[in-house]
């Protein structure tokens, strides 16, 4: 076994210390770093696709997404349904037609002097 100070141990030394710090090695710890980061990210990506999953399951995400596009579509006719009837009622659309006639009516005639 070699002495701490020989030569052979000294040059052991110096090849191990070069081939550490060699850009070669260098790569490889980035790329053994990025594939541990890559590999956390996998298996936080597959937990959060498990958890939704699972929640979807006992939820019954599906049906209930169905059931809210549903009632949305269905508040959405009532609204257009009560605004018709309220401008059957009130003529709303006309008194805005009547009013803008008004306006620009009042702004020719302002203009033609």
């Amino acid at each position: 076994m070699p002495r701490c100070g020989s030569d052979r141990t000294r040059g052991c030394q110096g090849t191990a210390l070069l081939f550490c710090s060699s850009p070669c090695s260098a790569d490889r710890r980035e790329k053994k770093k990025t594939l541990q980061v890559l590999t956390k990210v996998e298996e936080a990506f597959n937990k959060a696709k498990t958890t939704v999953t699972n929640l979807s399951d006992e939820i019954d995400l599906k049906s209930k997404v169905g059931e809210f596009v549903y009632a949305a579509g269905d508040i959405s006719t009532q609204a257009i349904e009560k605004a018709s009837d309220l401008n059957d009622k009130y003529k709303i659309t006309d008194q805005a037609s009547a009013k803008v006639k008004e306006v620009v009516d009042k702004a020719k005639s302002n203009t033609d002097l």
